[in-house]
């Protein structure tokens, strides 16, 4: 099933404090979560441009949602929030470093034509 929205979740309060001083993994994760969630396939299947929401305060309509969770936001969701989500119908991609890895599990199991790359 298409998704509905595509939204990855950051550890600020506006896009005017978006974290800058993160270096290795973190930096990388940033970087493949919110650019990741730019592919055309998952721009055009959700129909909407990607999204944000603050870690602390993530969204509460999880259906159908790709959620991405860098690993600089993984440690400050409300507990137990991925399980609820992915109960829910969302698909959670957490703590992915390689941007063609996260485009790979978010279209697991998504109807993706042949030529069509992950790149």
């Amino acid at each position: 099933m298409p998704y509905k929205e595509l939204g990855i979740l950051l550890p600020c309060h506006s896009l005017e404090d978006f974290p800058t001083h993160y270096d290795g993994d973190d930096a990388a994760g940033l970087l493949a979560g919110w650019t990741g969630l730019w592919h055309p396939l998952l721009i055009h299947q959700a129909q909407s441009i990607v999204g944000w929401h603050r870690m602390d305060d993530p969204p509460e309509e999880l259906a159908d949602r790709l959620l991405v969770v860098p690993s600089v936001s993984a440690d400050g969701l409300p507990t137990g929030y991925v399980q609820r989500a992915r109960d829910s119908g969302a698909t959670v991609v957490r703590r992915e470093t390689s941007r063609s890895a996260l485009i790979e599990q978010a279209l697991n199991g998504q109807d993706v034509p042949e030529h069509i790359s992950d790149d």
